[in-house]
């Protein structure tokens, strides 16, 4: 396990009900959750045929999804118990494992789809793990990958600032520095690394301009009064140049 993991097991309570609750917990954050769903599935159209690999599963929320319509769905997750949580829960043609995406234990063209949400930001080498989604991904499949905006200022600046007061903080009570869990890249960051790995970026889009502000086990989001205008400008998260401003970065690319 990389270094950043081991950073990102001890600062946050990673567990299937903490990000459920996350997930859950007010009209916002139901809203931004289905929002994500309804567009990852326009990108990657899940169907009977299909075995997908969802890689950084979590408790299953996007295999769920694949699995209730039809699809063949592999769940890979560095937390043991994110994957005794998906293989215990979730109905229908699922299996789980431990693993590191920087090192999937799979052959060569696997997978007809590839999903990997909120993971990259992650990992200690984006790089080294989208070559191997583009090793274990099929001739035409497709890959699509969520992650964190910089471009979205409020939010990557809170987060930047709230990394930098922890690590001063613990540098006055003596304790050891420790490395930041999130790295902030812009879409085009990303999608320069896809095609690096020689695969073809078919669409970049966005999905909300609601920023999650997140401290530890504290989410916070804006006035439950305001979603109404947040919906009515989150029309305009599909569009340039206003797509690539958005909470997250949703790259689609093909294997050729």
């Amino acid at each position: 396990m990389g270094k950043v993991h081991r950073y990102y097991y001890e600062c946050e309570p990673w567990t299937p009900a903490s990000w459920q609750r996350c997930y859950e917990q007010t009209r916002f954050s139901e809203y931004t959750a289905e929002r994500e769903l309804a567009i990852i599935e326009q990108l990657i159209v899940p169907g009977p045929d299909d075995v997908i690999l969802d890689a950084g599963c979590g408790y299953g929320r996007l295999a769920e999804r694949f699995l209730s319509r039809g699809a063949s769905v592999i769940g890979v997750d560095i937390s043991r118990k994110m994957i005794t949580y998906c293989n215990r829960e979730l109905q229908g043609d699922f299996a789980g494992a431990v693993a590191d995406i920087e090192n999937l234990p799979f052959h060569d063209g696997s997978f007809n789809k590839i999903v990997c949400v909120g993971v990259l930001v992650h990992v200690e080498s984006p790089q080294r793990a989208i070559r191997e989604f583009a090793r274990v991904l099929k001739p035409g499949g497709i890959f699509v990958t969520v992650n964190n905006n910089l471009l979205l200022l409020y939010y990557s600046l809170f987060h930047s600032l709230r990394f930098f007061v922890a690590d001063w903080v613990r540098r006055l009570l003596g304790r050891p520095r420790r490395r930041y869990v999130i790295r902030y890249r812009s879409p085009f960051w990303y999608a320069n690394l896809v095609e690096e790995a020689g695969l073809q970026v078919e669409k970049i889009r966005g999905d909300t301009f609601i920023g999650v502000l997140k401290i530890r086990q504290f989410t916070l989001f804006p006035p439950e009064f305001s979603l109404p205008w947040f919906q009515r400008l989150d029309r305009l998260a599909a569009k340039a140049p206003y797509k690539y401003f958005t909470f997250a970065s949703y790259i689609c690319a093909r294997r050729m």
